[in-house]
């Protein structure tokens, strides 16, 4: 892991604090392992929204002649 440094509102400091204590973590433990909830559930929101409409085979086609891809 990398130190990163993060300002938050107090009430976040707080609530981070409190879950610390409850869960015998340290403060940056409990907010690495929300923001990491956070992003699962955002992924698995989008995963199911694909489900529900997925892509049609030639739905990109018309935009792909419009790429700029770089030179290699």
């Amino acid at each position: 892991m990398k130190p990163t440094q993060v300002v938050l509102e107090k009430r976040f400091v707080r609530t981070a604090d409190r879950v610390a204590r409850r869960t015998k973590q340290n403060p940056s433990d409990s907010v690495c392992e929300a923001l990491w909830a956070e992003m699962q559930a955002l992924e698995d929101r989008d995963h199911k929204g694909y489900l529900q409409q997925p892509q049609m085979h030639d739905e990109c086609s018309p935009w792909e002649a419009e790429a700029a891809w770089p030179a290699k």
